[in-house]
């Protein structure tokens, strides 16, 4: 995270009184790099940790971002260093001090409640969400200041204490559906507008009607800047709508090649099947987006499954019907290595199946022979 970011989001939580701040105080942080100890001054609000060097300063340090996967544990204390960990689950373990073993248990139960704070991260469906849907006339202002990218107004309701993940009716002509404001915002790409909602508490996981959460609509419409910004708040990539398609799907099919690169690089599931067997390369062959192609089909998609929805056809078999050649080519390789590397790893799997069989039966003669020794052993000794 840049120094301008974690400057916005300073600013932002401290003008917001209603931002929920578990705690503050000094600690002692193991550096990551050089794994120097050094104190800092750390704040805890909501799923949020931000580190200082001085209270007063305006930039934090760093900003740790909790979710549900996190585990907080004490560690055996070393002259009179009470200490404990923060395990991220694959990303890091942060490594902390407290000046007694009170203030230790106290940091603990903060960090746990912030990981208890339900993010909804994957799970996003519309029956958990309680927030209204509202006809207001307020509501619409507040949206389609979002849908202009008024950020100055956005952050004037905000203030008022606007709900940032209601739904509101949209007054926009031809799309009278109730929308999120940060879902307007995602749609036409205001990046400005994006952050503020973000930082003062609009969920990246509250889905629309559709399911989709807001990253899918950053994707598919290729607005990668928001992409990034979303991943960087928790959104959970590979979340899934009502029929099942994920914001590669989005993507794909809208022949977004850089926001797929991105998706890609960030670790996207590319083996997620929508309904009807749909798969993300069905929509490039229909729309004969050559680029993305070659990108998916270097990943672990399977380029064998037919869809139902294109008439129980698979990728190569639409685009030989639509006479993209070249796009058919493409899958057509695919297949072939597909094919190749199956046959690689079943003749792998016999050869590992055999030498287990090897393997235990060499350890039976081996223990027959121990047996046969302890059996010799004793009757020299008679």
């Amino acid at each position: 995270m840049s120094e301008k970011q974690q400057e916005e989001i300073t600013t932002q939580i401290n003008r917001m009184g209603r931002a929920q701040r578990l705690t503050s105080g000094w600690l002692k942080k193991r550096g990551g790099k050089y794994h120097s100890w050094k104190k800092r001054h750390f704040i805890i609000v909501g799923k949020t940790v931000l580190y200082y060097t001085n209270p007063s300063d305006k930039t934090p340090l760093g900003v740790i971002n909790i979710s549900k996967h996190c585990v907080v544990r004490s560690l055996p204390s070393k002259k009179k260093e009470f200490r404990f960990e923060l395990d991220a689950r694959g990303k890091r373990t942060f490594l902390f001090v407290a000046d007694s073993d009170n203030s230790r248990q106290t940091w603990i139960q903060n960090f746990e409640k912030a990981i208890q704070i339900q993010d909804f991260d994957g799970s996003g469906n519309l029956e958990t969400w309680n927030y209204p849907t509202l006809h207001k006339k307020e509501g619409q202002k507040f949206v389609n200041y979002a849908r202009k990218g008024n950020t100055e107004q956005v952050s004037m309701w905000l203030k008022k204490k606007v709900d940032a993940n209601g739904l509101y009716i949209n007054n926009q002509p031809g799309n009278k559906k109730p929308q999120t404001a940060l879902y307007l915002a995602c749609w036409n790409n205001h990046l400005k507008t994006v952050k503020e909602l973000l930082i003062c508490g609009a969920s990246p996981h509250r889905p629309n009607e559709e399911g989709q959460q807001p990253l899918y609509i950053a994707a598919s419409q290729g607005h990668n800047e928001i992409v990034e910004l979303l991943l960087e708040y928790g959104a959970y990539i590979n979340h899934q709508d009502k029929e099942g398609k994920t914001c590669l799907f989005g993507a794909s099919e809208n022949g977004k090649t850089e926001t797929v690169k991105v998706l890609l690089d960030r670790g996207v599931d590319t083996s997620i099947v929508a309904k009807n067997n749909l798969t993300p390369l069905h929509l490039v062959s229909r729309g004969n987006h050559r680029q993305i192609g070659e990108l998916l089909v270097e990943t672990n998609i399977d380029a064998r499954l037919t869809c139902s929805k294109f008439g129980n056809k698979t990728a190569q078999q639409i685009a030989e019907e639509n006479g993209y050649s070249e796009m058919a080519e493409i899958i057509k390789y695919a297949l072939y290595q597909q094919a190749r590397n199956r046959q690689k790893m079943e003749r792998t799997k016999r050869a590992f199946e055999k030498y287990q069989k090897i393997s235990q039966e060499r350890e039976k003669i081996q223990e027959k022979r121990i047996e046969l020794e302890k059996k010799k052993n004793s009757f020299s000794k008679k």
